[in-house]
């Protein structure tokens, strides 16, 4: 099965800890900030591309999606000064459900397709020199019980 690639240069993940005012289901001024410039990365030629593709393939009767996540971070805030991974990296869970919810749900930029047919879930996040996510989506075959 096919392994669909989207790279998004220079994007920090960011927390649903901080997507919302307090109380409120109104995103802050930063999450609306931040996903507009995933959504700008998603429309640059070879994401779109990709984007059409899976559109195209949305058979949810047929496939579920597995997705992988990886994270580069920065070395500087990956680490603390004690050598351990630091708070700063950010928890996995916390980061993948805003990230999903715009390559998944978004009629326009996005495949259109609800993420509960994500059936698959894998994220990392690593050291590096600068920010980077990488999404891989792959089809999955749904085998019904008869």
């Amino acid at each position: 099965m096919k392994v669909y690639k989207l790279i998004l240069n220079g994007c920090k993940p960011f927390s649903i800890n901080g997507a919302y005012y307090r109380k409120t289901f109104n995103k802050t001024t930063e999450c609306r900030r931040w996903e507009s410039q995933i959504l700008g990365k998603l429309t640059s030629p070879g994401n779109k591309e990709i984007i059409r593709q899976l559109r195209e393939s949305a058979d949810t009767s047929k496939f579920g999606y597995g997705v992988y996540f990886k994270y580069e971070i920065p070395s500087t805030n990956f680490w603390n000064q004690k050598g351990t991974i630091s708070r700063k990296s950010m928890d996995l869970s916390n980061i993948e459900k805003l990230l999903l919810d715009l390559i998944f749900g978004d009629d326009i930029v996005g495949i259109g397709v609800d993420d509960t047919n994500v059936i698959q879930l894998v994220s990392e996040k690593s050291p590096a020199k600068d920010y980077k996510i990488i999404v891989q989506i792959k089809l999955i075959i749904l085998k019904r019980l008869k």
